[in-house]
């Protein structure tokens, strides 16, 4: 993952990037027929990355993640619940039709909203392992000084 940001603090190893996120909306230049307001999206975040190759205070910069760790949260935070939801359902019935009970969809989808809400209990254990794992947090790579990479 690419993206371009504005350095707005510089404390040593750790740099405060303006990074301005954008929706597929952000690039259109018309008036929006499906909104009453001419909104399109865009939205800023700061965050603390490393600053390896000491960019300073006003200096556009290039951050970098590696794909894999990109991927590989993805399909955390996305599959995990999914799977969950759907072996939850078919438990539930399973569960259901094993003790005699009438109503086995309605205990499928019960199991499965349960199992929904175990896996982002999941999901947070899963995020408080790796929170302090550099391999998934971005880069400060290069410094872009005219539209030019350096």
């Amino acid at each position: 993952m690419e993206e371009q940001g504005k350095v707005v603090e510089n404390s040593g190893r750790i740099a405060r990037v303006l990074i301005t996120r954008h929706s597929a909306c952000s690039k259109c230049d018309k008036t929006c027929p499906l909104s009453e307001q001419d909104s399109h999206d865009q939205d800023q975040i700061i965050m603390e990355v490393e600053n390896e190759i000491g960019a300073v205070k006003g200096e556009q910069v290039k951050l970098e993640m590696e794909k894999k760790n990109l991927v590989f949260a993805s399909l955390i935070i996305y599959i995990i619940p999914i799977i969950n939801m759907i072996a939850g359902y078919f438990l539930g019935d399973w569960m259901a039709t094993k003790a005699n009970i009438l109503s086995g969809e309605g205990f499928g989808i019960l199991s499965s909203i349960l199992f929904l809400g175990f896996s982002f209990i999941i999901i947070r254990l899963i995020d408080t392992k790796f929170k302090n794992n550099k391999n998934f947090e971005p880069v400060i790579t290069q410094i872009i000084r005219n539209n030019k990479y350096i």
